[in-house]
């Protein structure tokens, strides 16, 4: 039969191969000298769950676990995922898991604890919902499912949700759709997916089985949260190999948010969800996302110097630094990975993501080279940074410094600086860009009243309040470098804003040649 092949220890083949978990309490571990049943079936392509006759037994060893190998077991090329189910003497099943059919030729690493058994119950159900084995839908739902203490009615909540965000209109899925990503295209990108997440070096299977291994509940954290960072990677590489833009999936996650963030909502109103599970999924989510961005404007921008001939020096530099800021929102991630052990609360979750935001921020001032230029604040005690190579892409930034209304604003077409209250007759109002050019110029809106108002003059120029004068703020444009030896509390804009963009890159590179 095509994609089964023999296994054997000895020679090349596709392995199975099973440790549970034991996560640092002899109470979670099996029961050492007893005997359990493993049995192996598939999901099916319209997402149940397919028996394939596959079972062995093995007894536990002393430190209460089990390890064995199966024949028979399919690979990729015929099935994208499979159950792995344990069971006691008493036919109770005490671990499940759903991991990637092995690639082709390849072992499948695999490990199975409480934690697999909470996503196993979730995917299994959003599959169904789905009506496929769609492994776009099980990358998000190990991403979402952190923890062991979810209670049954809210992992089929979590189910539905996953479901809606990608298959719904507007979600993930219709969002590659809609913006020139082709069926065939998106049948390269799922293969792909599976493919990465069966890797037996670095894919997802492989760290939740070092997890398992791990002997200190350190170590198994760090596996965890090395295993979570690394997911939704997984769907960002996957378009490389579907031979799309990287940068269409980092929008379709923006899409996919549109959806599920009201259902969230209307979830913990209703009951559906509680308040932890519902920062559980907000902080996992936001987490990786705002570590993926940093990966890849850390890729462009790698690429980039290379491109306009930057010194082997320099590119040395950055990369060291760009090194060093990856190791620390992975440590961050993984600190961040303690907090899911059975017992959370929202609290808890909340003051862990605190925590988590504050070291990416953290690793992100240290990583901004000191010859960086910012326009800098400080007004009525409180100090800001405006880093220029983010203003070039938005050109005003609304905001509150000491208490007073500010736009910080940048018109990269003539360098122009100019900080203003954003203070008329009294009412506090917000600006943003037109589009438009005056004299070569920004021209900026406001959004009481939707008058033009010249960046330069501070003045506005058309509509309602034409011949109205903003107040000018002080303010410095000063390197990075010098505004933090002045200022070492101050804070800084950082490229976590809310949208897709290359901050790594200038738009208007070509415009200034």
């Amino acid at each position: 039969m095509k994609g089964v092949k023999k296994i054997s220890m000895l020679v090349t083949g596709i392995v199975l191969a099973i440790l549970i978990i034991m996560t640092g309490s002899i109470a979670h571990a099996l029961t050492a000298g007893e005997t359990y049943t493993i049995t192996v079936d598939k999901i099916f392509g319209d997402g149940t769950v397919y028996p394939l006759s596959l079972s062995t037994t093995a007894v536990a060893d002393s430190d209460g676990k089990i390890s064995f190998s199966l024949s028979g077991i399919p690979d990729n090329s015929t099935c994208n995922f499979l159950v792995t189910t344990i069971k006691d003497s008493g036919d109770t099943t005490v671990r499940r898991a759903l991991s990637p059919c092995p690639n082709a030729g390849e072992a499948l690493p695999l490990g199975v604890s409480g934690l697999t058994n909470s996503q196993t119950d979730a995917l299994i159900a959003a599959l169904a919902a789905a009506g496929t084995d769609d492994p776009i839908v099980a990358v998000f739902g190990y991403a979402i499912v952190r923890s062991s203490a979810i209670t049954a009615s809210e992992l089929v909540f979590m189910a539905d949700l996953c479901n809606q965000g990608i298959n719904n209109t507007g979600g993930f899925v219709d969002y590659l759709t809609s913006n020139g990503v082709s069926s065939t295209q998106i049948a390269l990108y799922r293969t792909s997916i599976i493919q990465r997440l069966a890797n037996t070096a670095s894919g997802y299977s492989k760290l939740v089985k070092d997890s398992v291994d791990a002997t200190s509940d350190a170590e198994k954290f760090n596996a965890r949260g090395e295993a979570a960072s690394q997911l939704l990677l997984v769907l960002v590489q996957a378009a490389t190999d579907a031979l799309f833009a990287q940068d269409r999936v980092l929008e379709a996650f923006n899409a996919m948010g549109s959806v599920v963030v009201p259902l969230m909502a209307t979830g913990q109103t209703n009951g559906d969800i509680t308040a932890a599970t519902k920062q559980m999924i907000d902080s996992s989510i936001g987490g990786g996302i705002q570590k993926l961005k940093a990966d890849k404007d850390i890729e462009k921008y790698s690429k980039a110097l290379v491109a306009l001939g930057a010194s082997g020096a320099d590119v040395t530099a950055y990369q060291t630094a760009a090194s060093a800021l990856m190791d620390a929102m992975e440590a961050a991630f993984k600190t961040f990975e303690q907090v899911f052990d059975g017992s959370e609360t929202d609290t808890g979750i909340q003051t862990a993501q605190t925590a988590m935001d504050t070291a990416m921020q953290a690793a992100f001032d240290q990583f901004m080279s000191d010859s960086d230029t910012v326009i800098g604040l400080e007004i009525n005690g409180e100090v800001k940074a405006y880093p220029i190579f983010i203003l070039v892409w938005h050109e005003i930034v609304n905001d509150s410094v000491g208490g007073t209304p500010v736009s910080v604003t940048y018109c990269p077409l003539c360098y122009t600086n100019q900080v203003f209250e954003r203070i008329i007759d009294g009412q506090e109002v917000e600006f943003g860009t037109s589009g438009k050019l005056y004299n070569s110029n920004l021209l900026m809106y406001d959004r009481l009243t939707e008058s033009y108002w010249s960046q330069a003059l501070g003045m506005a120029v058309k509509g309602e309040l034409t011949g109205y004068q903003l107040n000018l703020v002080p303010f410095d444009v000063i390197t990075w470098g010098d505004w933090k030896k002045l200022h070492p509390d101050t804070l800084v804009l950082t490229t976590d804003t809310g949208y897709i963009r290359s901050y790594a890159t200038d738009p208007y590179g070509n415009y200034y040649i």
